[in-house]
């Protein structure tokens, strides 16, 4: 997440259960591999984060 370094407070890595991989953003559930089925690419991540900005 080098985009928003100079932004970011924190990063928490949480280990996963049954293949989940999730994203939230200020506690909102922006990703989940769980439910979408694919592990996303790091681009589509930060379009998401930054569609939150």
């Amino acid at each position: 997440m080098n985009e928003f370094s100079w932004d970011i407070s924190a990063i928490q890595l949480v280990p996963g259960t049954e293949g989940a991989f999730e994203v939230t953003f200020d506690g909102e559930l922006i990703y989940s591999k769980k439910q979408i089925g694919e592990f996303p690419e790091n681009k589509f991540i930060v379009k998401l984060i930054s569609d939150r900005q």
